[in-house]
């Protein structure tokens, strides 16, 4: 199952909101953020019912009228923790908690 199937089962009332669209050259700029309710399985953590909210920046890079490069950067430790999980690094001694 690809990860859009599994984020759908996950978060299946999930809704997106678009904050920036840039486009310069050969590149296209996207800032979201996500807002769902963990209603089903994720990677082994259990349905927490909790409201969460993801954001995150997509770089999109085209060539020919194709996607060939692709960069992102998701807030996946917030997320984790508003399902209650504390990510392992930031457990560790001397890590940067933000």
């Amino acid at each position: 199952m690809d990860l859009v199937a599994r984020l759908r089962i996950a978060f299946p009332d999930q809704h997106f909101s678009l904050q920036d669209l840039i486009a310069n050259e050969d590149r296209v700029v996207v800032r979201w953020t996500m807002e769902a309710t963990h209603a089903g399985p994720l990677a082994g953590i259990p349905v927490t019912g909790n409201r969460v909210q993801q954001r995150g920046i997509v770089i999109y890079r085209f060539e020919g009228g194709k996607v060939e490069e692709i960069w992102a950067q998701i807030d996946q430790v917030g997320m984790l923790r508003q399902l209650g999980i504390e990510p392992l690094a930031a457990r560790q001694p001397g890590m940067n908690q933000a």
